[in-house]
């Protein structure tokens, strides 16, 4: 069946508009251009908290979120929220533990750390498998924003046509990247999340205009949920039954909300670049975890809270005859998921004009917002750990030149990344699928760093072995068991912390022979 979905004129001129905006931000921010390295990727630490939260958003959630999370409430599947748990755990922690301890030592990456307490070759090691973790995370994102603009533009949703989406995505996102470094990645950020909050809300006000019921009304039917091919209503799970908290192949959990999302979240915030670098540009300590609670607390949750009802309301929209009277038939059924599609399906045909042209907006800002930030702090890692000390003594202008030439660079492996999850993806939830990726390089980080913190030094050697053992373990857990991934996160980081455990042991040992 071809999909009868063409963009019109209006929704032409919604995205030129967006365009533009980006277009005249760009060449503004473009203006003041940076110098130094410190100015091009820490914004030469000026920059205020609250812009700061709202780029760690962009960056944390990006086009996963705004397709992903909607796919969660077309399910009746509420327990993505006890991930937030996690949230909340992890900006403790970060802002206590790691954050005082960056400012102190005027770290450019937070890899610098682990050379004062493991060695040069340990930083080294961590960028590189930073590098490694980003290039997943942010293709995964990446893929996932380029399904609905592919359904939309193209019709369909095909290879061809997603490689196509993905290799716009990234030519738009490095744009802002190579013009003012993260102080323009920043400032992009602000405005796309609020072309990406507002389109949102501006959808799921005309599903609202849509849907003959309020208040208590509207709970009882979304809590009855969306309507299965059966016929049988597919209900709200928001914590679930004590057997599935307790079930280790569940995902979303209070207990992987308490652990392994808290991990995850930890490495976010303190061990990776791409996040780490928004918060090492605001002035203090004080001020990063200023950002780092207005994030938790007044952004993240609400806008998870947000996509969710977005899905749900769909659910209601697209299956409950008792509430409609009838519900529409998906245009292009069997293309792409069900979230997806009715999402594309519901702007372009149920909506006023220019709604598709908008969704999509939201969309696209989604896309760059994760992009361009990850772009940057990629570029950072690049040259901070790797670059500059295999060629030290040049002049800073030349290590901006080089930034940004590493941003090209990382442009294209993240589009290769990105087009590799047509493949690799199979038939998993978008979320699950996105935050699936993370255990595979996030447990040899977080496992070196708890080995830096807990242990105060850690022999190099051991340092480095730890990263590739975190990797391995979860590797295998990932092939050979049911182990959701936040619990592969925890056991995989367990295993790389006690490398560097039994690395001070036997060094230990070892001195006390020599003596």
């Amino acid at each position: 069946m071809t999909l009868a979905i063409a963009l019109q004129t209006a929704d032409w001129a919604v995205l030129a508009a967006y365009v533009a905006l980006l277009l005249c931000a760009g060449w503004f921010l473009a203006r003041r251009e940076a110098r130094d390295v410190k100015g091009y990727f820490l914004a030469a630490r000026s920059m205020p908290a609250w812009a700061v939260a709202v780029s760690i958003l962009a960056t944390a959630q990006s086009a996963a979120t705004y397709v992903g999370a909607p796919e969660k409430g077309w399910n009746g599947d509420l327990r993505y929220l006890l991930a937030n748990l996690g949230v909340v755990v992890a900006a403790i922690v970060v802002s206590t533990v790691f954050l005082p301890a960056y400012y102190r030592l005027n770290v450019q990456t937070p890899y610098e750390l682990l050379e004062t307490t493991c060695g040069p070759a340990a930083r080294r090691t961590a960028s590189v498998w930073y590098l490694l973790g980003r290039f997943m995370a942010s293709g995964v994102r990446v893929y996932i924003g380029a399904l609905p603009f592919c359904l939309a533009v193209f019709g369909e949703v095909t290879p061809g046509g997603l490689v196509a989406c993905i290799a716009g995505f990234m030519a738009f996102g490095a744009v802002f990247t190579l013009a003012g470094g993260v102080r323009a990645a920043i400032w992009s950020d602000v405005i796309q999340v609020g072309v990406y909050i507002g389109s949102a809300v501006v959808i799921l006000l005309i599903l609202l205009g849509h849907i003959p019921l309020h208040g208590e009304a509207l709970w009882d039917a979304i809590a009855l949920g969306p309507v299965d091919a059966n016929g049988v209503h597919k209900g709200l799970t928001v914590v679930g039954p004590l057997s599935e908290n307790v079930d280790l192949s569940k995902p979303f959990t209070i207990l992987t909300g308490l652990t392994g999302w808290a991990l995850l979240n930890i490495a976010f915030f303190a061990m990776d670049q791409d996040l780490t670098q928004r918060l090492l540009a605001c002035k203090s300590s004080r001020e990063a975890a200023k950002s780092l609670l207005i994030n938790t607390v007044a952004i993240t949750f609400p806008v998870v809270v947000l996509f969710c009802t977005l899905g749900l309301l769909m659910g209601v929209f697209y299956t409950r005859v008792d509430v409609m009277g009838s519900v529409p038939t998906v245009v292009g059924a069997g293309l792409g998921d069900e979230s997806t599609r009715r999402l594309v399906d519901f702007s372009a045909l149920h909506a006023p004009a220019g709604a598709l042209g908008l969704m999509l907006a939201g969309v696209l800002a989604a896309g760059p917002a994760g992009i361009n930030s990850s772009l940057n702090s990629m570029a950072s890692a690049v040259i901070a750990d790797l670059y500059r000390p295999a060629r030290p003594g040049r002049t800073e202008r030349h290590y901006v030149v080089a930034g940004r030439l590493a941003t090209v660079l990382c442009g294209v492996v993240m589009a290769f990344f990105a087009a590799s999850c047509i493949v690799l993806r199979g038939r998993q939830d978008l979320i699950d699928f996105a935050l699936g990726v993370m255990p595979f390089a996030y447990a040899g980080l977080l496992g070196v760093f708890a080995g830096a913190v807990i242990l105060k030094r850690v022999p190099q050697r051991w340092a480095v072995a730890s990263m590739p053992t975190g990797l391995a373990v979860v590797i295998v857990l990932a092939v050979s068991t049911t182990l959701a991934s936040p619990w592969q996160l925890v056991v995989g980081s367990v295993a790389a912390f006690a490398v560097c455990w039994l690395g001070t042991v036997v060094t230990g040992r070892a001195a006390q022979r020599a003596v």
